[in-house]
C-alpha cells in the first residue's frame, strides 16, 4: 500500500467519509469528499512532516476565515488542514480577456496585501536583506544547472546597477504580505468573482514579485492588460510605480527561482517563462549600456 491509500485510510476512518485523492504537477496530494464528522463536503491539504512552515505559513492565513477553516491536527508524520469545499472553478484563460476580471484580480491581491498583519508574528520577524544579496544566494541553488553560466553572465552586468536596486527594494513602504504564488492556477472562481488560494509562500516582501509570473505566463506580457492591472493597483494603494531597474531585477530573481523549481519537477512551459524573463533582463541591460 502505497502512501497516498495509507493517508486516504486514515482520513477515511477518523473523517469518516470515502475520500478521493487530488494529485497536482507540483507532486502536492489533497484530497475531498463528505465527512460524516464535520457533516459537510470537505477540502484536506496535507503537508508532510518537511512541509511544517508551510502548513503553519497556510493554517495562519486560512484561520481567520471561520467560514472555510475547519480544523487540522497532525499524524502519519502528515499535516492535515481541512477546509469547506467551495467548489471553486477554474479561470479560462479567454476570461483574462475581459477588461473587468484583470481590475477585479487586481482588487483581490491589493486586498491581500495590505490585510491586517498583526496576527502573523513570524511573518514580522523575517528578515531583510538586499535584493542584490537575494539574487547571489538563489545563484547558489541552481549550481547545477544547465543554464547557470547564462544566468551568472547576466548577473555580473545587472549587479552593476544594484545600489539603485537595493535602495528601492528596502523602502519599508513597500514591504507587503506577498501571496508568493501569484498566478491563475490560484486564483480560482466563487460564485464568478475571483477569489485567491494556497498561501503557503506567503511572506512580507516587495509588492511587485506577486505580479511578474501572474504578467509574464497568464497575461503573456501584454502591455495592455498589464497596464490595465497595474492603473488599477497603483490608483488604490497609492503606490509610486516602480522603477525600471528594481523591476529588472526582480524579474531576473523569479526567473532563477523557476530555473530552481526546474532542477526538481519538469516543467518545460514554465521553464520557458524564465528564458523570456532572461531575454527580456538582458535586453533591458543592453539598453542602460552597463559598463
Amino acid at each position: 500500500m502505497d502512501r497516498n491509500d495509507v493517508i486516504k485510510n486514515y482520513l477515511d476512518k477518523k473523517l469518516i467519509g470515502n475520500f478521493k485523492i487530488l494529485k497536482h504537477e507540483s507532486l502536492n496530494s489533497h484530497y475531498t469528499g463528505f465527512s460524516k464528522y464535520y457533516r459537510t463536503d470537505v477540502f484536506i491539504k496535507i503537508f508532510p512532516a518537511t512541509q511544517k512552515k508551510k502548513f503553519i505559513t497556510e493554517k495562519a492565513i486560512l484561520f481567520g476565515n471561520k467560514q472555510r477553516y475547519i480544523d487540522s491536527f497532525e499524524s502519519l508524520g502528515t499535516y492535515f488542514l481541512v477546509l469547506q469545499d467551495y467548489y471553486l472553478q477554474d479561470i479560462d484563460q479567454k476570461q483574462l480577456d475581459s477588461p473587468r476580471m484583470i481590475i477585479n484580480i487586481a482588487n483581490i491581491i491589493k486586498r491581500f496585501h495590505f490585510q491586517n498583519v498583526e496576527r502573523f508574528i513570524d511573518f514580522k520577524k523575517s528578515e531583510s536583506s538586499d535584493i542584490s544579496q537575494k539574487i547571489e544566494k538563489r545563484i547558489l541553488e541552481i549550481d547545477n544547472s544547465p543554464y547557470l553560466d547564462e544566468v551568472v553572465r547576466i548577473w555580473k552586468e545587472l549587479k552593476k546597477l544594484e545600489y539603485d536596486a537595493n535602495q528601492e527594494y528596502n523602502n519599508g513602504k513597500y514591504r507587503v504580505m506577498t501571496h508568493g504564488d501569484f498566478s491563475i492556477r490560484n486564483i480560482k472562481l466563487l460564485d464568478n468573482n475571483p477569489y485567491l488560494i494556497d498561501f503557503e509562500r506567503v511572506k512580507l516582501d516587495f509588492y511587485f514579485l506577486d505580479f511578474i509570473k501572474f504578467f509574464y505566463i497568464d497575461l503573456n506580457n501584454d502591455d495592455n492588460r498589464i497596464n490595465l492591472f497595474l492603473s488599477k493597483y497603483y490608483k488604490e494603494t497609492g503606490f509610486e510605480h516602480i522603477s525600471d531597474i528594481l523591476k529588472y531585477f526582480l524579474i531576473f530573481y523569479t526567473s532563477i527561482g523557476i530555473i530552481k523549481y526546474n532542477l526538481f519537477i519538469k516543467d518545460t512551459n514554465f521553464l520557458g517563462s524564465a528564458f523570456r524573463m532572461l531575454n527580456d533582463v538582458n535586453s533591458f541591460i543592453e539598453k542602460q549600456g552597463v559598463q
